[in-house]
């Protein structure tokens, strides 16, 4: 019976294995020029400037970089290992607890958003406050 059941998980594996597709990601530079057109093509720049008085608008600077080069640089930040997985939400669920990635593999766009240290989790005993 073991042996059985062992066969058919090996076949099942190889089955995924061969059958699976390999997901691509946008490449840095990719995210650079999305983020670029995104905030190009978005009323970002007017309420910088009008609603907030930012008068620079994405062109201004905050700490030696402009505000277009920081949306560029947080949206290549965001794809590091663990963060990424927080960028779902399904709304058709019961539970905001499931809304998240595979159900409850990673929370919520809406409830990690929320956080207010968004950082990955550090495993305890790192050192790290």
């Amino acid at each position: 019976m073991h042996t059985r059941s062992g066969r058919g998980l090996a076949i099942l594996a190889c089955l995924i294995v061969l059958t699976a597709q390999g997901a691509a990601a946008y490449e840095v530079e990719t995210h650079d020029e999305i983020s670029d057109l995104a905030a190009s093509r978005s009323s970002v720049d007017a309420t910088l400037k009008e609603s907030l008085g930012f008068l620079e608008g994405l062109t201004g600077k905050v700490g030696g970089k402009s505000l277009l080069n920081r949306l560029a640089e947080g949206s290549v930040k965001e794809d590091r290992v663990a963060r990424y997985m927080n960028h779902f939400h399904n709304p058709t669920v019961e539970s905001w607890l499931e809304a998240g990635f595979y159900g409850n593999v990673a929370q919520s766009a809406i409830r990690w958003g929320q956080k207010a240290n968004l950082e990955a989790p550090r495993p305890k005993g790192s050192g790290a406050a």
